[in-house]
């Protein structure tokens, strides 16, 4: 949080984003970060980020941006690329960060990836 009262002091007009690995320490950070402006978070949970839109709008009320996502290009099972598989997940996650975004209909909170 300090880092973030800092950075503001500097340039109050840009927001200021925190970058986290899924939801760990989702706790800490509401406790401790309450003057960064954007949760963006690492998630690699397959076709579905779950709850976490829900989770984040509920504990820390902050915007999601997705800092990373998606799929390993490597189908693990053939050792070979896989530009379908991976095209099947991140379909399946553009849309719902879509579905997320203010105005569409779902949390709200999804300021894209």
């Amino acid at each position: 949080n300090e880092a973030a009262k800092s950075m503001k002091s500097i340039n109050p007009n840009n927001p200021v984003a925190i970058c986290n690995g899924d939801l760990l320490f989702l706790d800490i950070i509401a406790e401790e970060c309450k003057d960064v402006d954007i949760f963006g978070v690492n998630v690699y949970r397959g076709k579905s980020f779950g709850d976490l839109f829900e989770r984040v709008k509920k504990e820390y009320g902050k915007p999601v941006l997705f800092t990373e996502f998606g799929s390993d290009a490597l189908n693990a099972r053939t050792l070979e690329e896989d530009q379908q598989g991976q095209a099947f997940y991140l379909k399946a996650n553009w849309k719902e960060i879509y579905e997320n975004a203010y105005g569409i209909g779902k949390s709200g909170n999804s300021i894209g990836g």
